[in-house]
């Protein structure tokens, strides 16, 4: 019998970053924000996605949830990882 290939992470990596520096890297369970079309969520396995966001991100972290304001950003979701660049 074939051995499946284990996706080696269990949750998604998100990157905070300003044009000046990276805030901050966490392992989170899920990521919400809003667009043009509004509210999105983003679980492990998303399918490859960027997008313009628009005022904040919800980012779950073992059941707690933090709300990052911002103006504008631009979010990209590639392989369970996130960047969320803000500021720009």
């Amino acid at each position: 019998m074939e051995k499946l290939p284990i996706e080696m992470k269990d949750e998604l990596e998100v990157s905070v970053i300003k044009p000046d520096a990276k805030i901050y890297t966490i392992q989170a369970s899920s990521v919400s924000s809003t667009n043009e079309n509004g509210k999105f969520d983003i679980l492990k396995s998303h399918a490859n996605f960027i997008s313009l966001v628009k005022d904040y991100a919800q980012i779950v972290q073992n059941g707690k949830t933090t709300r990052l304001e911002f103006g504008t950003g631009v979010l990209h979701c590639k392989n369970n990882q996130i960047k969320l660049f803000v500021g720009i």
